[in-house]
């Protein structure tokens, strides 16, 4: 092995070996999402444009075709609108909350099952 090679894995040692380190609050810390709410117009989308969003949605709750339904709006990585609508649960009454759960379906083409995943 050539002195080049033999310095090129030390150093990858040496970053996998401090990457493989860091503590468990700065990896957790890397994974945390800044929820801040900002100025729509401050990345590029229209406030106007955004009530006619907010319309639709309410305008599909309204009419019953969704109980429910949780917005989350982002560009470069900043947050411009995280909104509820609706209801969790219409039996009970339960509205739907940011900390709702949801589990995805989707239908296949070739059968008329619904699968879960």
């Amino acid at each position: 092995m050539t002195l080049r090679n033999t310095l090129s894995a030390t150093l990858m040692a040496a970053l996998t070996l401090a990457f493989c380190s860091q503590s468990s609050a700065q990896q957790a810390a890397r994974h945390t999402f800044d929820l801040t709410i900002n100025k729509p117009e401050s990345v590029g989308f229209s406030s106007e444009r955004l009530e006619r969003l907010h319309a639709l949605i309410q305008g599909e709750i309204d009419q019953k075709q969704l109980a429910g339904a949780v917005t989350i709006l982002a560009r470069h990585g900043k947050v411009v609108e995280y909104q509820t609508y609706g209801q969790r649960d219409i039996a009970t009454n339960t509205p739907i909350t940011k900390e709702t759960i949801f589990q995805a379906c989707h239908r296949r083409s070739d059968d008329d099952s619904l699968r879960t995943g």
